[in-house]
């Protein structure tokens, strides 16, 4: 019971790892979407075909900024899920997540049947 629970918070510390290497490389992201909006903004006087290509661009930039800051958020939860011990418990029916879809999905909040249910039911 004693190497099962070594085993566990060494798999949940692994995940740990993961995802705060993951936030990083976020937030270099939307810092790197941010000065990049910058400077289509500075670009933003032109021609009418430069006017359009600046605002596809900004809206490219807007689009995967929202994807990585929605991301962001889901591993802000799973770290303070790995914080106060609820990491790995599925929200809906309360049971344990199986290793196998965290490790796919680390930021997961719940179980695969639970998520089939869910989206079933949004259909």
């Amino acid at each position: 019971m004693c190497e099962e629970k070594d085993s566990q918070e060494k798999e949940i510390l692994s995940i740990k790892k993961k995802l705060i290497k993951r936030r990083g490389e976020l937030l270099d992201k939307i810092s790197s979407s941010k000065e990049k909006e910058r400077n289509i903004s500075e670009v933003d006087r032109g021609d009418d075909i430069d006017r359009a290509t600046t605002s596809e661009n900004r809206e490219m930039v807007f689009i995967m900024g929202s994807r990585e800051r929605e991301e962001l958020k889901n591993i802000e939860e799973a770290l303070r899920r790995i914080d106060s011990g609820t990491y790995g418990i599925c929200n809906e029916c309360e049971k344990k997540i199986s290793k196998k879809r965290l490790e796919i999905l680390p930021f997961t909040h719940y179980c695969r049947d639970c998520q089939s249910k869910i989206e079933s039911s949004s259909k």
